[in-house]
């Protein structure tokens, strides 16, 4: 689950099995909402060094046109990628 928190909203915290708090970080709460199987659109991808916010349902749609990745290492950005970078940008 993701959530940004208010004060009154921790009461039931312990119930909770996974949580990530993204604070005020409204760009990582939609990164990791974002996250989907059936689609691409709105993910973002990562081969390590450069970040693609995709705008297209499917990523191979997007990067055939004109985009330098390195296509060995491009992925959809993890969970835990998503939270390292968008850390940096807090």
């Amino acid at each position: 689950m993701v959530y940004s928190l208010d004060d009154d909203d921790t009461d039931d915290l312990e119930k909770i099995d996974s949580l990530i708090d993204c604070g005020m970080n409204e760009e990582l709460f939609l990164a990791i909402a974002a996250l989907r199987d059936d689609t691409d659109k709105y993910q973002w991808f990562t081969d390590g060094n450069k970040w693609i916010l995709c705008p297209e349902i499917k990523f191979s749609t997007y990067w055939v046109n004109d985009i330098d990745v390195n296509l060995d290492a491009i992925h959809k950005a993890t969970v835990n990628e998503l939270i390292e970078h968008f850390k940096e940008k807090e």
